[in-house]
């Protein structure tokens, strides 16, 4: 989907100063919502505007369900996808999973038109944890079949290192630092190899 720049600028530039209430009755009273645009509205104090609307647009259009999901395919028709294990300098590694905290695994996701596997792997892990991460090396590749739609899917992997915390991850996921002993005993067992790609 391409930005319409002109237009969510003028959708902040409107609706900045209004009370939230407003933003309230404007949502449907959606909580969600509501927390994501006061994220926005103090985001958007902080930093050039048309920088600001590039960076928030997609996600915006993710919480209101408007922007389709456009699958990346390789030449073997395989959904591309990529991802990070990020290490800290304590030897901690950094892991994913939903708000019940029940299936933990990698920062990682589908990419997106004209980007590098490496900047996937980036944004999906700032998406999803709050950290930009430098890559370091290159991993060996998830492969597997979806359950749910049963697609063949690859996943580049990257061994990362955290750079800094933002305030960019998503309110339904959690993130946990983890020694690589615990890592390998929480992950899933066609994970744990990376972790052995460490040593």
């Amino acid at each position: 989907m391409e930005i319409d720049i002109k237009k969510v600028t003028k959708f902040l530039e409107d609706t900045i100063e209004e009370t939230k209430a407003d933003i309230q009755g404007l949502f449907n009273a959606d909580s969600e919502l509501v927390k994501k645009y006061e994220e926005i509205k103090q985001k958007a104090s902080e930093v050039p505007i048309k920088e600001f609307v590039q960076k928030k647009y997609k996600s915006l259009n993710k919480i209101l369900n408007k922007e389709p999901q456009i699958k990346i395919l390789n030449e073997n028709k395989e959904v591309v996808k990529a991802g990070c294990v990020v290490v800290s300098d304590k030897d901690k590694v950094l892991l994913v999973s939903n708000k019940e905290g029940k299936i933990w695994s990698f920062p990682k996701g589908h990419a997106e038109k004209d980007e590098t596997l490496e900047q996937t792997a980036q944004r999906e892990t700032e998406e999803e944890t709050g950290y930009e991460v430098e890559i370091i090396k290159r991993l060996s590749d998830l492969v597997y079949t979806s359950q749910q739609t049963n697609e063949l899917i690859r996943v580049a992997m990257f061994l990362a290192k955290p750079i800094k915390k933002t305030d960019e991850e998503e309110s339904n996921t959690q993130f946990a630092w983890f020694s690589v002993k615990e890592a390998e005993d929480i992950l899933h067992h066609n994970l744990v190899f990376l972790l052995k790609e460490l040593e």
